[in-house]
């Protein structure tokens, strides 16, 4: 009798692990948690507003909202984007599959670079209005872990196949000639290396025992 209450109290708990684990439903417009609970996405909507305010900057000309399902995670991340007159702002949020909030929403500028294996995203910060300084890590939660400093002259981000190095490309000026700068980040948000190079060309780079090959784009004078 108690094996057979133990085998049923355990395929109970396991209904129950099960149930908290269903995938929220995703659509345009809306996220369904798994627990019913609901959270509206505004899509593609255009404010009403004071032309002043628009020229200024202080109002959005639009606000878009998308939800993106990591299912390895467990975790719903809610990407915002309000475009102003000059360049746009965005905000992510990253919920649990009942719609829990896990931190407070971070505002950024660029693009959400999820590294699914490695458990981290990076918030990829770059405009064409205005010098960033720095792009973010944060862990699954949304938790920012560190800032990471960059060059105000990027060109793009890498992330090397097996999702452990970031790539900060950028453009510099030595003595007269253009070249290109590779700085590779880690899982914690630490310069671990760079390559630079004064023409198009592949380069390695070893760590933790691992080779890596880094294509660095044809120089251009940065600005």
């Amino acid at each position: 009798m108690q094996i057979i209450f133990g085998l049923l109290l355990c395929f109970v708990l396991c209904l129950s692990v099960e149930a908290k684990l269903t995938e929220p439903l995703l659509s345009e417009n809306r996220v369904v948690f798994s627990n019913g609970k609901e959270l509206r996405l505004e899509t593609s909507h255009a404010k009403r507003s004071n032309s002043s305010e628009v020229l200024q900057g202080q109002q959005s000309i639009s606000v878009d909202q998308r939800a993106i399902l990591v299912r390895n995670w467990h975790r719903v991340l809610v990407v915002g984007t309000r475009k102003k007159y000059e360049g746009e702002l965005k905000e992510i949020s990253v919920y649990d599959y009942e719609g829990k909030l896990l931190s407070a929403p971070l505002v950024f500028e660029g693009e959400v670079i999820v590294l699914e294996k490695a458990k981290r995203i990076f918030l990829a910060q770059k405009s064409f209005h205005r010098l960033i300084q720095h792009s973010m890590l944060l862990n699954v939660d949304g938790k920012e872990l560190q800032k990471i400093s960059q060059s105000t002259n990027l060109i793009k981000f890498e992330v090397s196949p097996d999702e452990r190095l970031v790539w900060i490309l950028s453009s510099h000026l030595r003595n007269g000639r253009p070249f290109v700068v590779a700085t590779a980040i880690d899982l914690e948000g630490k310069v671990i290396g760079e390559i630079d190079a004064y023409r198009e060309e592949e380069k390695e780079l070893i760590y933790d025992g691992r080779r890596y090959t880094i294509k660095l784009p044809q120089p251009q004078v940065p600005g």
